[in-house]
C-alpha cells in the first residue's frame, strides 16, 4: 500500500512491514529468501523475505513496469520502452539493455525458460532473448494485440490475444497451429487468461 510492503503468515497473522523509498511500480517477485520490486522513484530494490530489511537498492534509467526472476538474473521492462537484465547479486549490475535502437513498451510480465527470456511488446510481437547475453533468438509477429505477457506451458510459450485466440510458440520459435475453438463468437474480446 503506497510505500509500505506488509506480509502475513499463512494463518493471517501480521508479519513484517517495510517502508520503501517509493511506491511499487512492478509486482513483488520472490526468489528464495529475497523479494524484488521496482519502485516509482526509478529504483530496483531487494528485500529480505524474513525481515523486510532492504538488502540493496539501485537507481535505474526509467520506472520499471514488469519484473521476472530467472536463475541469477532479473528481467524487467521499463516505461522508456527498454528491456533490461540485471544480476540478482548485491549491486544488481546491468547485464544487457534492449531498446536503444527501437524502444517499444512491453505488456505484462516477462517469463523465463531454459536459456531464454520472453517479452510481449505492444508492437504485437513476441520476442525471445538469450537470458545471459541479451541477443535476440527470434521474434514472431502476432495476429493482433496481446492482452498480457507470455506464459510458459511445457516446452512452449503462450500469448493471449485480444481476439480470444491463444498463440503457442515452441522454444525454437515455431508457431504451433492453434486449434479452432468450437462455437466461438464472431468477434470475441478476451478479458482474462
Amino acid at each position: 500500500t503506497g510505500r509500505t510492503v506488509s506480509t502475513w503468515d499463512i494463518h493471517g497473522a501480521p508479519g513484517w512491514r517495510a517502508s520503501l523509498a517509493g511506491a511499487l511500480s512492478t509486482p513483488v517477485v520472490s526468489d528464495g529468501d529475497v523479494a524484488y520490486a521496482g519502485l516509482d522513484d526509478k529504483s530496483l530494490v531487494a528485500l529480505d523475505t524474513a525481515s523486510g530489511s532492504v538488502r540493496w537498492r539501485i537507481a535505474v534509467e526509467a520506472n520499471l513496469e514488469s519484473l521476472a526472476v530467472g536463475s541469477d538474473r532479473l528481467f524487467v521492462s521499463a516505461a522508456n520502452g527498454h528491456l533490461y537484465s540485471y544480476e540478482k547479486a548485491r549491486g544488481a549490475k546491468l547485464k544487457w539493455d534492449y531498446g536503444r535502437v527501437r524502444a517499444i513498451p512491453a505488456i505484462g510480465q516477462p517469463v523465463t525458460q531454459d536459456r531464454s527470456v520472453y517479452f510481449t511488446l505492444l508492437d504485437n510481437v513476441l520476442y525471445a532473448f538469450n537470458r545471459n547475453g541479451g541477443s535476440e533468438r527470434w521474434h514472431r509477429a502476432l495476429a493482433n494485440r496481446p492482452v498480457m505477457g507470455p506464459f510458459v506451458l511445457d516446452d512452449s510459450v503462450i500469448v493471449a490475444l485480444a481476439s480470444g485466440v491463444l498463440i503457442e510458440v515452441r522454444k525454437d520459435g515455431v508457431v504451433r497451429k492453434p486449434a479452432a475453438p468450437p462455437n466461438l463468437a464472431s468477434s470475441p474480446s478476451l478479458q482474462f487468461a
